[in-house]
């Protein structure tokens, strides 16, 4: 399952149209660090945890009439802060990973400096596992898999090096307000449902080296 999300992230972030029907085509990579503070109601109890990830984003823009265009931005985490307390024994939060796909602006500052900001769908994924004791199966072994559903915005500056390269600083502001939950236990059982009363607000800076691959 996660091999499958990573196909999905950074195919959708580089899958372009024609070259010929934008008038700019640039792809940057860099680093990124994921804050994300959720809350949710787990049976009667209300949760609320703080998770922060540095991983390696991926961005494609296009750009049409002169000033608008679409944009894809992947991201791959690996959690290292998780503020949650499950009480599971030998947890372990493995992989997270998502993809923002919406319409952006641009303007230019000057020659140099090109600001950028767009508004998009949000979709992650959370990958983990756990050990609960179970009186009839003993200690029983959980893959767990989330899937977020949101809105996001993009807001960064490009700096230009050359007529190819340039920097790009920002970040990705986030609300996600919906969270499917696919548990697969040890002993053969498989459950899914979505998570009561689930917010989560994330903030995510990124620093990217870019490419222009098209300019028109």
């Amino acid at each position: 399952m996660k091999k499958l999300l990573m196909i999905f992230i950074f195919t959708a972030a580089l899958a372009p149209p024609s070259f010929a029907q934008a008038d700019e085509v640039w792809l940057s990579v860099g680093l990124e660090y994921g804050n994300y503070f959720d809350s949710y109601t787990e049976g009667n109890t209300k949760m609320s945890s703080y998770t922060g990830s540095p991983g390696i984003s991926i961005k494609s823009h296009r750009s049409f009439n002169k000033n608008f265009g679409y944009f894809a931005h992947g991201f791959i985490g690996v959690p290292v802060i998780n503020s949650a307390n499950h009480n599971f024994k030998n947890y372990d939060f493995r992989f997270q990973g998502g993809i923002v796909i919406g319409v952006h602006f641009r303007h230019n500052i000057t020659e140099k400096f090109i600001f950028n900001c767009g508004l998009g769908v949000n979709i992650m994924a959370y990958v983990f596992g756990y050990e609960v004791y179970l009186p009839l199966y003993g200690n029983a072994y959980f893959d767990e898999l989330c899937m977020d559903y949101g809105i996001a915005s993009d807001i960064g500056i490009r700096y230009n090096f050359n007529e190819k390269i340039f920097l790009s600083l920002g970040t990705l502001l986030s609300y996600d307000f919906l969270r499917t939950r696919n548990v697969e236990a040890s002993f053969g059982n498989t459950t899914f449902g979505f998570v009561k009363d689930f917010n989560m607000f994330t903030l995510r800076p990124y620093m990217t080296v870019g490419f222009y691959l098209f300019i028109n």
